[in-house]
């Protein structure tokens, strides 16, 4: 589970980079990939269509396609261009998981 204390380590490697977004919602970098990451409380609070984006089944939302699932799902942390990307990748990408 993941807390204030961020994780050094994610599905992708050493966390290189790592930023609180808002409570519970994180980003890392590694040298090769990054994505969101949540605590288990955010993760909770997800809708299941949303979580059902993780390709880890987890807590882990890459950058290339699943990150749209966090912004979704905690709008209020992000501008509207994020939103706007967020639901064209969505509609892309998950369209059959709505």
């Amino acid at each position: 589970m993941l807390t204030a204390n961020i994780s050094r380590r994610c599905p992708w490697g050493q966390v290189q980079e790592s930023k609180v977004v808002a409570d519970g919602i994180f980003w890392f970098s590694t040298a090769s990939h990054g994505g969101f990451a949540l605590s288990q409380d955010r993760y909770e609070q997800m809708p299941d269509h949303l979580k059902a984006c993780s390709f880890t089944d987890d807590e882990f939302f890459e950058e290339d396609c699943s990150w749209c699932a966090v912004v979704l799902a905690f709008p209020d942390f992000f501008n509207q261009g994020m939103q706007a990307a967020a639901q064209e990748c969505f509609s892309r990408f998950y369209k059959n998981r709505a």
